[in-house]
């Protein structure tokens, strides 16, 4: 199952285990890559469109030909790739699926910590001045670390139930959790209680690319 994954994930793997290994790797862009991990994790497993792609060029052109000619152009650069999730989209859908896989914490703040995931990863990305602090920043990669183990792990073929017992006592995810401020999910039933928003904004999943 590994060789299967790594074939078909190599990009999000390769990001993870980068900063696995390159432990001398600035703070920041150790955030940034665990970002880029998910995002290209959830490109290669959970895409999804807004509209079929007919329909899409359909409306595109139709909106580009009832434009002044003088705006056309800064209207097709402001449609192109609006038919995909956001970057805030897919980090809320990764982290929801964890938590429903049956990630053993739940995240109380959750729109907090993808918020704070996505200002730290863009302040790097694209520079300006950035409020969080180093020690913030740390624990909001960590923690999208271990989401994104436990994601893979069942890419593995672990079952939820091992998942959780392997992840449940693991010393360095509880000192993470400590100091996000997440709490231990019930066991009984783990993600019933996950404050996650919805994958999209209507309740689903959107459509999925072919």
């Amino acid at each position: 199952r590994w060789f299967v994954a790594w074939n078909e994930l190599r990009e999000p793997m390769s990001r993870l285990l980068s900063v696995e290994y390159a432990t001398s790797m600035y703070l920041e862009h150790r955030l940034s890559t665990v970002v880029q991990a998910a995002e290209s994790l959830h490109k290669g497993r959970w895409n999804w469109t807004r509209l079929s792609k007919q329909e899409y060029k359909r409306r595109r052109q139709a909106a580009l030909g009832s434009s002044p000619d003088s705006l056309r152009s800064w209207l097709n650069q402001m449609l192109s790739g609006r038919n995909e999730p956001s970057l805030r989209e897919r980090m809320n859908d990764v982290v929801h699926r964890a938590l429903e896989l049956g990630f053993p914490y739940q995240i109380p703040d959750f729109d907090d910590f993808v918020n704070d995931l996505l200002v730290a990863r863009n302040s790097t990305s694209h520079g300006g001045k950035l409020d969080i602090t180093y020690d913030r920043q740390y624990w909001l990669g960590e923690g999208l670390t271990w989401v994104l183990r436990a994601l893979l792990l069942q890419e593995l073929g672990v079952k939820s139930d091992q998942i959780r017992l392997c992840l449940t006592n693991n010393p360095d995810l509880t000192r993470c959790a400590d100091n996000l401020g997440w709490s231990r999910a019930p066991s009984s039933n783990m993600s019933s209680t996950s404050s996650a928003p919805p994958v999209n904004s209507d309740g689903g999943q959107g459509q999925a690319l072919p």
